[in-house]
């Protein structure tokens, strides 16, 4: 399914009241896959592989390094009660991809649970067939968040509202259903 048409099967679902699916089962265990942007043609990078807490995370060319890698663990805990919800982590830096206000980094999760807010991500699917997904941080719902995308200067940002028409928030991610 092209894009477009994953856009025109979204926008069709919104504008008739229809909630975004949730794949029939989330991943049994941790899966490994970059997170890419059809859109923009880029990959989630964490520049250099750096370890610094707090780093902004970038789109780059994607090239299938490390940087470029991420695995999505699967969390149940009192904070995330949502199915399909993940920590997501880098494996170079071995950091977790989280929502600080208006940017999207990395910081050490290490040992932590309850996840606190920001540091989990729902994956609302746009075209299970095509492994595409609405990033939506796991604290709120696609109607109220702020998803990940792409933005305009080639940043990733959370948007100010999720928007499953807007080919900047759908990203690939591979083996998750």
């Amino acid at each position: 399914m092209t894009l477009g048409r994953v856009v025109a099967a979204a926008l069709t679902a919104l504008a008739t009241g229809l909630a975004l699916g949730t794949p029939s089962a989330q991943a049994a265990g941790p899966v490994t896959s970059t997170i890419y942007s059809p859109s923009a043609k880029v990959c989630v990078d964490v520049p250099g592989g750096t370890t610094d807490d707090n780093r902004n995370l970038v789109p780059a060319t994607c090239n299938g390094s490390a940087e470029q890698q991420f695995t999505f663990t699967p969390v149940h805990d009192a904070n995330n009660t949502q199915p399909n919800t993940y920590v997501v982590v880098n494996r170079a830096s071995g950091l977790c991809l989280f929502k600080f206000r208006f940017e999207i980094r990395q910081a050490n999760c290490a040992g932590v649970s309850p996840y606190p807010a920001g540091w989990t991500w729902v994956l609302y699917p746009l075209d299970p067939a095509a492994h595409t997904y609405l990033f939506v941080p796991g604290y709120t719902t696609p109607a109220i968040g702020r998803c990940l995308a792409v933005g305009a200067t080639t940043s990733l940002l959370p948007t100010p509202f999720c928007n499953a028409a807007d080919p900047a928030q759908a990203f690939v991610v591979t083996g998750l259903s």
